[in-house]
């Protein structure tokens, strides 16, 4: 076997209204996909990022995996999410290669923005 893509990142949430109004309002991400407000998709660059009630093996929350997203301007997102009322979750971030802060969804799921430097 040879996997050749990710196909798809799925956070567990309670409440897909929820999500779908944090992932689509406050993160701006584009909505591909949604199957009964049981599955909703979207569009993170090649990538989805899907958020479901429909599994009820999995746990909402914080302690279960987080995704990042790549920004093009990590202060002018983190004024943006501000303004929306979003708190950081962990504050911005600076290493030698990348910034980033955390933020998180009605459910508590971890999102990362992620800048890699230049």
């Amino acid at each position: 076997m040879k996997a050749t893509d990710l196909a798809f990142t799925v956070y567990p949430v309670r409440d897909t209204k929820k999500a779908q109004e944090f992932y689509s309002g406050a993160l701006g991400l584009r909505e591909t996909a949604n199957w009964n407000n049981k599955w909703i998709e979207f569009e993170v660059g090649p990538g989805t990022l899907a958020v479901t009630d429909a599994f009820p093996q999995l746990t909402p929350g914080a302690k279960g995996a987080m995704v990042a997203l790549e920004v093009e301007d990590l202060p002018g997102c983190i004024r943006e999410l501000e303004a929306k009322g979003v708190k950081l979750v962990m504050p911005q971030f600076d290493t030698p290669v990348c910034s980033g802060c955390t933020v998180a969804d009605s459910d508590g799921n971890q999102v990362m923005l992620h800048q890699r430097k230049k």
